[in-house]
């Protein structure tokens, strides 16, 4: 996953340096039950062109049915509180799976 530095303004003026590999976008799972919450994250995430939300659920079984179903992410970012299976209960399953994706909460 790509880091962004900031550079504070007493070091001749703010600038934004990308660690991350050029054209390398990482995917990313956004995971939240409520839509309005979920796009904003989503415009918020993407603004970074670095990232690219590749699936979105509304709840934590859509994770594991995307992934069961072949997307590959390089992160997940999960609300914990979700109806159907939560965040904590999908890390669970995803774990007892042997699946070694991060997992943002």
């Amino acid at each position: 996953m790509g880091c962004v530095v900031i550079m504070p303004d007493y070091f001749d003026n703010s600038r934004k340096v990308s660690l991350s590999t050029p054209n390398t976008m990482k995917k990313i799972i956004l995971a939240e039950d409520h839509k309005v919450m979920r796009n904003g994250l989503k415009m918020l995430i993407e603004s970074t062109n670095e990232y690219q939300i590749i699936f979105e659920a509304s709840n934590g079984q859509d994770v594991l049915d995307a992934i069961g179903s072949g997307i590959k992410p390089d992160l997940i970012v999960s609300d914990i509180s979700m109806q159907e299976l939560n965040g904590i209960e999908m890390m669970t399953v995803l774990k007892q799976n042997g699946c070694r994706i991060p997992v943002l909460i």
